[in-house]
């Protein structure tokens, strides 16, 4: 899963909900995917907002260096 989260997040940016509903998966399951993914630097906090009382974090894929395109 973190393999199919990590090519998803290396095309755009989306939060675990928007991927948990791609991947059909529980979001509980998606959410701990990410915040290890994070954990490994493998991918960044990009946003957050609060939507209907709760907060959403959208990630997007770190290079090998740790920059995206458009941060060079």
């Amino acid at each position: 899963m973190r393999t199919r989260i990590l090519g998803m997040l290396d095309e755009r940016v989306a939060s675990p909900r928007q991927l948990s509903d791609e991947l059909d998966a529980p979001l509980q399951n998606v959410s701990y995917h990410v915040r290890e993914l994070a954990k490994l630097g493998l991918i960044k906090l990009v946003r957050t907002t609060q939507r209907r009382g709760a907060i959403v974090k959208d990630q997007t894929h770190l290079d090998r260096r740790g920059l995206r395109d458009a941060d060079q």
